[in-house]
């Protein structure tokens, strides 16, 4: 189990996108979101990078994320909550911004 699919959507980062990024097929994401198969580690890491989330967020073993500036518990995906944190919305603007990024 993994929120790859979820974080991806929230992101709004194609799947073609992501998966330039992680030199994998579309095939091969698609199975990683659907759970069929399971990502590397290296792709996992990349995908922690992308996501800015820990490894333990990305693969369900937890429900918080922590802030890597300032070590805040938040919740990447509740953009309502409070324990959201602006980083969500920081990584999301460099996301869209970088055009070197995919």
């Amino acid at each position: 189990m993994n929120r790859i699919k979820e974080l991806r959507k929230f992101y709004q980062i194609k799947q073609t996108d992501l998966c330039s990024h992680l030199d994998v097929s579309q095939g091969t994401l698609s199975g990683w979101e659907n759970n069929k198969y399971e990502p590397d580690l290296n792709s996992i890491n990349k995908m922690c990078d992308v996501f800015n989330v820990t490894t333990d967020y990305l693969l369900c073993r937890t429900d918080w994320a922590i802030c890597p500036k300032c070590h805040d518990i938040y919740n990447p995906l509740d953009v309502e909550s409070d324990n959201n944190h602006t980083i969500v919305h920081e990584r999301y603007l460099k996301i869209i911004e970088d055009s070197s990024f995919f």
